[in-house]
């Protein structure tokens, strides 16, 4: 019973040491799967864009968390991709610059634009040129 006792001590103390570390690793999971994610999504914003044969709006709401991929002249939403503290991300913050960006047939953007995805002190960027490359970088 007491080496039990001492064996379930042992194992608790290792566990609490680890978690600091387990907690760290996996805001930095979530920031990487994010990132890599939202650039699948706008990736898919430019060829969805050529396929319809019409605009397509690329935009973040702030109030929702989300980032969403639309028809320009009918509102239609093609994709949301929810990134706030309430989803399986749960980044702390996350902006998008410009706000609103309409990507057209041809396979080129109104402007180039970016993501900045935060949790804690993990932070990744998702930039995309006018002819749709994404770069993610730390």
């Amino acid at each position: 019973m007491v080496e039990m006792l001492i064996a379930v001590t042992v194992l608790g103390t290792v566990t609490a040491m680890a978690m600091p570390n387990v907690s760290s690793a996996v805001r930095q999971r979530r920031v990487i799967a994010a990132a890599a994610t939202l650039s699948s999504d706008i990736e898919s914003a430019f060829s969805l864009a050529a396929r319809q044969r019409r605009p397509i709006r690329v935009s973040y709401h702030t109030a929702s968390g989300e980032v969403r991929i639309a028809d320009r002249a009918s509102g239609t939403v093609f994709r949301r991709r929810p990134l706030g503290a309430s989803s399986e991300y749960r980044l702390s913050a996350t902006s998008m610059s410009p706000g609103v960006v309409d990507v057209f047939p041809g396979g080129v953007a109104s402007a180039p634009f970016s993501f900045s995805l935060t949790n804690g002190a993990y932070q990744r960027q998702v930039t995309v040129t006018r002819a749709g490359l994404t770069r993610v970088t730390s």
